[in-house]
């Protein structure tokens, strides 16, 4: 019988393998964060993939949050520019669902940093800022 962490191990040698082949896939990108970040925990190592994961598909809504979260998880491991560009999909994000991003900065401790992200844009934080305050 192969252990979870085994299969979590597969998973990464498979999502490494799928990057090098076609490294344009944001979907690959993605798992292969997700895939490191459960195999190893938050580290400095995820910032280069969730860079090459948002870079590939930046405005993908199907992908913003996920890649939100993991970044959230990582967010203390991760250098200012990857962090900036996290910031822009918060801002992505808020612009057509902001109730889910409050939720998801509210479970994942990540309501500092996403108020910082909107700084700029008052009415985005504001749309932000009601639902926090709701939840």
């Amino acid at each position: 019988m192969v252990s979870g962490r085994a299969k979590l191990g597969q998973s990464v040698m498979a999502d490494r393998r799928a990057v090098s082949l076609s490294p344009g896939q944001a979907y690959a990108w993605t798992r292969l964060a997700h895939a490191e970040i459960l195999l190893f925990g938050p580290s400095p190592r995820m910032a280069p993939l969730l860079n090459r994961a948002i870079a590939q598909a930046p405005y993908n809504p199907g992908l913003v949050f996920v890649r939100l979260e993991l970044s959230f998880l990582a967010w203390r491991h991760l250098d200012p520019a990857t962090r900036e560009r996290v910031a822009e999909q918060v801002r992505f994000a808020a612009g057509f669902r902001p109730k889910r991003l409050a939720v998801l900065a509210r479970e994942r401790y990540a309501m500092t940093a996403v108020r910082e992200a909107l700084a700029d844009t008052p009415e985005l934080r504001r749309q932000v800022d009601y639902y926090l305050r709701r939840l």
